[in-house]
């Protein structure tokens, strides 16, 4: 088993020799790590867990793994992917643990949130609880108490960590309470530590919040839009923070004053990373929802982008170039499933890889918003898939593999002013899928390049509505729909009104005019250019029905239903970066209170109800009679497809 090597500078008050203790690696959380890796040999795995894994993962000393999933459990891995133990907490886990240097009982440990309103202070070789601090007493008028705030090792050991209760929580290694300080909303952020002793973590409330380490407010900074990310705390002073008004802040650590801002094109989820030489930042590199991962210099000028075509939620981070070779990589996934190693002082592609299961019913939910961790041998990152995988470093290198890219360049087109269609979970295909169902919403994104480089084209300049002559959409065959430009105009909606017919070659001509400029409000424009226009064709093929009869149709002998498995639309890009996560506590099931049965067309009407769930021992998924969730949906089929609504 490979260890770290003893030169390997450990964060203070983390585990002696951990490559990756806490959600950022660091006090300062600045996701870069400087330990010495190369490719040895090993190959690729997955470990799939029950749900989905938001989470980071944290790696000790020897290798082991460390992470949480929505499946309530958190998992010890070891470094070939065999699982260790597992511990069952109440509520999902969707935030990283942290691996402290105290042992108690004289027991390593790693120190577990979750959203059952839990710390728990676990023993790393067995899994057993060595203490637990209850945050339910905390709650008060709040609905729940989630523990979703990573948490953090301050440099003294103090454990910080934040809470859906609008609480922000301060305990002793041994897991006493220090101090809570009170916020406007959930906090979802990391604290990151100065070395003059400030606290620095975003809130939902808006906030940027500046705190003694003694839970006294410093500074508190306003942004327009929820802060979700971490801040990154640079050596020289600045800290560095994305909002969810599209912003990246550097501020001031002792004022909170803003030193300069940049501004993407959607709202930034992801943490940033500091590439730091010579006790100096460098590069300051994150991504965002925009699908772009951003490289900035100390002073906010742009050094590179790499557009990678759908969201990126998941935070970089930033190692050595394997073996004798000099320079960095940056490491982070995107919306689409893939893991991306770039040159992280040029933003040149090192490789990509695509961690999308071959399942159908899990390729759907590839997002990686999970954020890397390094390791001595590998890359592990975790997904909506449910599974972390495990990739060695370079093993694209060294591999012919179906799944990776190694072109240097972005997969988008140099010049482009067209439209191209968006998968069901938000990523953006260069090529349409060969098949779609029969009762499916067309989506499609505005992809507009000039030279090599995104800009910021969209489809109308009145962004509370589209002139209807400005933009033409025909079918063939003629098909009665509706279509909706999204609020940011980069996408366009077609919504049947009825059923497709299956077998039938759906020809789609869309034509409009591009636009760009115009006065930002938040994530808005108003008004702006004409700077060109498109005309794109696109051609479907209605899936065939390989039903007998729609499925959900009631028996003598059984009672079928369907599992609700994802409740975030994948677009706008901002509702699955604030339900995506949270909604996958829930398990639902949907069956028929009534049916029609079908005509001479295979149509018939329906009323279902869809209830909560939950797992058995045997993990079989089974109605909650305990769950206060339940709704009916009313709507129709035609042979295996089905539109319904609330």
């Amino acid at each position: 088993m490979q260890t770290t090597p003893p030169n390997h500078p450990t964060p203070p008050a983390a585990q002696p020799g951990a490559s990756w203790p806490t959600f950022r690696h660091d006090h300062r959380n600045t996701g870069l790590s400087v330990l010495p890796v190369r490719y040895t040999g090993d190959q690729p795995w997955t470990y799939p867990t029950g749900k989905g894994i938001f989470s980071t993962p944290v790696i000790d000393r020897e290798g082991v793994i460390y992470v949480g999933s929505a499946d309530h459990y958190f998992y010890s891995l070891g470094p070939d992917g065999a699982l260790r133990w597992k511990f069952k907490t109440g509520e999902i886990i969707d935030s990283a643990a942290a691996l402290p240097a105290h042992q108690p009982q004289g027991k390593p440990t790693v120190v577990v949130p979750s959203a059952d309103g839990h710390l728990y202070c676990l023993d790393t070789t067995s899994g057993e609880p060595l203490w637990t601090y209850d945050g339910n007493e905390d709650l008060s008028e709040h609905f729940n108490n989630w523990f979703e705030g990573n948490v953090a090792l301050g440099p003294d050991g103090t454990l910080y960590a934040g809470n859906t209760n609008f609480n922000y929580y301060a305990l002793t290694p041994e897991g006493d309470l220090k101090w809570i300080y009170r916020t406007g909303s959930n906090a979802w952020s990391a604290a990151g530590i100065t070395p003059e002793g400030t606290i620095i973590w975003g809130s939902c409330d808006t906030f940027i919040h500046g705190v003694s380490l003694q839970g006294k407010r410093r500074w508190r900074k306003r942004t327009l839009g929820f802060v979700a990310a971490s801040a990154a705390v640079s050596r020289e002073g600045p800290v560095y923070i994305g909002s969810f008004d599209s912003r990246l802040y550097a501020l001031d650590p002792a004022s909170g004053n803003t030193l300069w801002t940049y501004r993407t094109g959607d709202h930034i989820y992801s943490s940033a990373a500091l590439l730091e030489e010579d006790e100096r930042t460098r590069l300051i590199l994150f991504g965002s929802a925009d699908g772009s991962l951003y490289a900035l210099t100390p002073e906010g000028e742009l050094a590179w982008s790499y557009d990678t075509g759908a969201p990126i939620r998941s935070s970089p981070v930033i190692g050595p170039a394997p073996g004798e070779e000099d320079g960095w990589v940056v490491y982070f996934g995107s919306g689409i499933g893939k893991l991306y190693a770039l040159n992280a002082e040029t933003g040149r592609r090192r490789w990509s890889y695509d961690t999308t299961p071959e399942d159908p019913a899990a390729a759907v939910r590839n997002d990686l918003n999970g954020s890397p961790a390094l390791s001595p041998t590998g890359i592990l990152i975790g997904g909506e898939h449910g599974r972390i995988c495990y990739l060695p470093y370079d093993y694209p290198l060294y591999h012919p593999d179906p799944r990776a890219n190694l072109d240097p360049g972005e997969d988008l087109p140099e010049q482009a002013q067209s439209l191209y269609y968006v998968s069901p979970g938000g990523g953006l295909n260069l090529e349409p899928p060969p098949e779609i169902s029969g009762s499916t919403v067309l989506s499609f994104r505005l992809l507009d390049r000039e030279d090599g480089q995104t800009r910021s084209g969209r489809l109308t300049n009145a962004p509370l509505g589209t002139w209807r002559r400005k933009l033409v959409v025909n079918t063939e065959p003629e098909l009665p729909l509706r279509w909706e430009v999204s609020p940011d105009g980069r996408h366009l909606h077609l919504i049947p009104e009825d059923f497709l017919d299956p077998g039938t070659r759906l020809k789609i001509h869309i034509q409009g005019d591009v636009y760009r400029g115009g006065l930002r409000i938040g994530n808005l424009k108003l008004g702006g250019r004409k700077t060109g226009a498109f005309a794109d064709r696109f051609q479907f093929l209605v899936r065939e029905d390989q039903a007998e009869r729609f499925p959900l149709l009631s028996s003598t002998t059984d009672f079928p239903c369907l599992e609700w498995t994802r409740l975030a639309v994948p677009l706008p890009t901002m509702l699955p970066s604030l339900n995506q996560i949270g909604f996958d506590y829930l398990s639902w099931l949907i069956g028929p209170a009534a049916a029609e049965p079908p005509n001479q067309d295979g149509r018939g009407r329906l009323v279902c109800w869809a209830v909560g769930a939950r797992r058995d021992q045997a993990n079989r998924l089974q109605v909650d009679p305990d769950s206060d969730f339940i709704f009916p949906l009313a709507g129709e089929y035609r042979g295996s497809a089905y539109r319904l609504t609330c």
